[in-house]
């Protein structure tokens, strides 16, 4: 049984990463539940309940929330998280597959059902069901969390259709809102105070802040003009 790789090593399963994946079919998921039950069960109604896939649908189709895989040796490794249908838990999941024989060598889930290595709980058929649908048709049945979607607040109800609008016509709004409290606002000399503040604390500190770069330069060759009557210009002094 080949070694189970680093966690690090894996890869997130995305739309294109068809080509690694053992080529699955639901007669695979199938015949692995079917074994795996006939082997390790000796109670027929155990058997009969977990080839029974309609719930292995439901958990394919609604619990899967991550896979990442990957492949070693003619290995596919596959670590998931399948969520529980009545209940707001998730259970870890991981596959070892032969890519060529697409025999599933092992097998663990931590749901209290099965714990492997030869697992065969909806969890496990649910994952192995949507790696057969992925196989088939492209399509990753992994259900997108809440911060994998783009945020849908303080979007307007409809889109503008009209010609654009200029700035200057939008009148007071958000873009004129100040933080500031009212009695700091248009304060008179508020630009040289803070002109002054940045090149004194550049001078004495030896900092190089970037809000120094927000003001205009002094004009040396102007001063240089202006102070002729040295003996050498202040530049060369």
């Amino acid at each position: 049984m080949p070694k189970f790789p680093a966690t690090v090593t894996f890869y997130s399963l995305t739309k294109s990463d068809q080509g690694p994946v053992p080529k699955l079919t639901p007669l695979h998921v199938k015949e692995y539940a079917f074994i795996i039950c006939f082997v390790l069960s000796s109670q027929e109604h155990k058997f009969g309940e977990s080839c029974h896939l309609e719930g292995c649908n439901k958990v394919m189709n609604e619990c899967i929330c991550a896979a990442s895989y990957n492949v070693d040796n003619g290995t596919f490794f596959l670590i998931g998280i399948a969520s529980a249908e009545m209940k707001k838990v998730t259970y870890n999941l991981k596959l070892v597959i032969d890519v060529e024989s697409v025999e599933v060598k092992k097998a663990h889930c931590e749901c209290a059902q099965r714990c492997g290595p030869a697992a065969a709980c909806k969890h496990i058929l649910g994952m192995l069901l949507m790696l057969a649908h992925y196989v088939k048709t492209g399509e990753l049945k992994i259900q997108m969390s809440c911060t994998g979607q783009l945020q849908s607040y303080k979007k307007p109800s409809r889109a503008h259709v009209r010609s654009p609008v200029r700035a200057g016509k939008l009148g007071k709004g958000a873009l004129d809102f100040d933080p500031r409290p009212a009695k700091f606002r248009n304060m008179p000399g508020f630009t040289d105070a803070v002109y002054n503040a940045a090149i004194n604390f550049c001078l004495l500190s030896g900092m190089d802040i970037s809000l120094r770069y927000a003001f205009q330069g002094a004009n040396v060759a102007g001063i240089i003009a202006n102070h002729d009557y040295l003996a050498e210009p202040l530049n060369h002094v």
